[in-house]
C-alpha cells in the first residue's frame, strides 16, 4: 500500500480547516487530548493548564498548575514568561503561586542580544 504524501494543497487545506475552527477549538481539543491521558505527567498538566487558561476555565488551570508545581516539571520555570498564561495573571491565585515559586531575585537587565552570553553570578565559586 503506498503512503499517501501531502501536498501543498493539502497543507493549505489543514490550515484553512484550523483557521476557521479558531484557537478555541484547537484549545478545546487539546483539553480533550489531554485529560484522556490515564496517568497525566506533571509536564502534561502543564500543558493542560495552558489550554484551560485559553479557555477562560481558570479554577481547571490553577488546578493543574498546581499539579505541575507539586511534579516538579521544569516546564513551571517559564511561568511567568509564558503568554498563554496571560489569562490567570489578574487571579489572586496566580501571585500565591509566583510567591510559592520562590524566583531568585533579577539584578540588571533582563534582556541581552541573540548569541551574547548572559554571565549568570548563580553558580560562581565563592573563592
Amino acid at each position: 500500500m503506498a503512503q499517501h504524501q501531502a501536498t501543498a494543497t493539502d497543507l493549505a487545506s489543514l490550515d484553512a480547516a484550523r483557521t476557521d475552527a479558531g484557537l478555541e477549538r484547537y484549545w478545546a481539543w487539546e483539553a480533550s487530548r489531554l485529560e484522556a491521558i490515564p496517568k497525566r505527567s506533571p509536564h502534561d498538566a502543564f500543558l493542560l493548564a495552558l489550554a484551560y487558561a485559553q479557555l477562560g476555565r481558570s479554577d481547571e488551570a490553577f488546578r493543574e498548575l498546581e499539579t505541575a508545581y507539586r511534579g516538579r516539571t521544569p516546564w513551571m520555570l517559564w511561568l511567568e514568561l509564558e503568554p498563554r498564561l496571560e489569562p490567570l495573571r489578574d487571579d489572586p491565585r496566580w501571585a500565591a503561586l509566583v510567591r510559592r515559586m520562590d524566583y531568585p531575585p533579577v539584578k540588571g537587565p533582563t534582556t541581552h542580544r541573540p548569541g551574547e552570553r548572559v554571565p549568570s553570578t548563580r553558580y560562581r565559586n565563592a573563592s
